[in-house]
């Protein structure tokens, strides 16, 4: 029944972002999701079979820049511990790509479609600020390109 129910938060986020809903795929193991693209940026809504009331929302900020890769991961710590809370949002590091990972969960049946878009839309606009901003020296925030242009739609990765 979970299943079903995420499948249609799905849709729902794909109709707000004006794309064709496509089914979820099955990862094993019980775990649903669906793989969006915003421009260079990927966002993963997940259903695991560990917390099926749950929505889990992955969203991949890319690697710290090379430089100031220290500097980085240690304020991402620190932005962890200002959001600890019943149901934190959070920062971590995905073990294969490198990358640092915002982590955010819904419980399912408590959340729309148009208010887990508009979530997703903010998450998206955190990796433009944070690759723009992060540590970087003026000439480079600079030059950075945002990493989702808004009035491009969004597709399924």
């Amino acid at each position: 029944m979970r299943t079903v129910e995420f499948q249609a938060l799905c849709d729902a986020v794909c109709h707000e972002a004006g794309i064709q809903p496509v089914a979820v795929s099955e990862y094993g193991g019980g775990t649903v999701g669906l793989q969006l693209q915003f421009g260079d940026v990927n966002v993963m809504l997940a259903r695991y079979a560990a917390y099926p009331s749950l929505v889990m929302v992955l969203t991949d900020f890319g690697e710290p820049a090379a430089h100031q890769e220290l500097a980085c991961w240690l304020s991402l710590l620190e932005v962890n511990y200002h959001l600890i809370g019943a149901m934190p949002t959070s920062f971590g590091r995905s073990l294969g790509a490198g990358s640092a990972v915002l982590q955010r969960s819904f419980v399912l049946g408590q959340i729309s479609g148009p208010d887990l878009y508009r979530s997703l839309l903010q998450a998206v606009e955190s990796v433009a600020q944070w690759h723009t901003g992060r540590f970087l020296e003026a000439g480079e925030a600079a030059s950075a390109p945002p990493a989702w242009d808004s009035a491009a739609a969004p597709c399924i990765a």
